[in-house]
């Protein structure tokens, strides 16, 4: 029985061995015709309650308290918290616009 679970071992490494030889040789034949996967874009970050917060802030310290009290408003709340997190890009592109005219 010994034996069995020895032979088992060496078939999984065995396995093991070829599944990295084939990652492997694709790595080389990528690098050798140039033809390598270019890298993935890094995802991009979802955007906080704070951060999203500072930044309205900032608009309104600048004299735009009005402009964001109506964003806000804009998103179907009346305090920044109660906005959905799901539209705080947006609702931060919308922010850009401010005081940019």
């Amino acid at each position: 029985m010994e034996k069995t679970g020895d032979l088992a071992a060496v078939v999984k490494e065995l396995h093991e061995c070829g599944e990295i030889l084939i990652r492997l040789s694709k790595t080389l034949n990528g690098i050798l015709t140039d033809q390598t996967e270019p890298p993935a874009a890094p995802e991009a970050k979802e955007l906080t309650l704070t951060e999203v917060r500072a930044a309205l802030m900032a608009k309104s310290r600048s004299g735009y308290r009005e402009e964001v009290r109506e964003l806000i408003k804009k998103y179907g709340a009346d305090n920044l918290k109660d906005i959905d997190p799901a539209n705080y890009e947006a609702l931060m592109k919308d922010a850009e616009v401010i005081g940019s005219a």
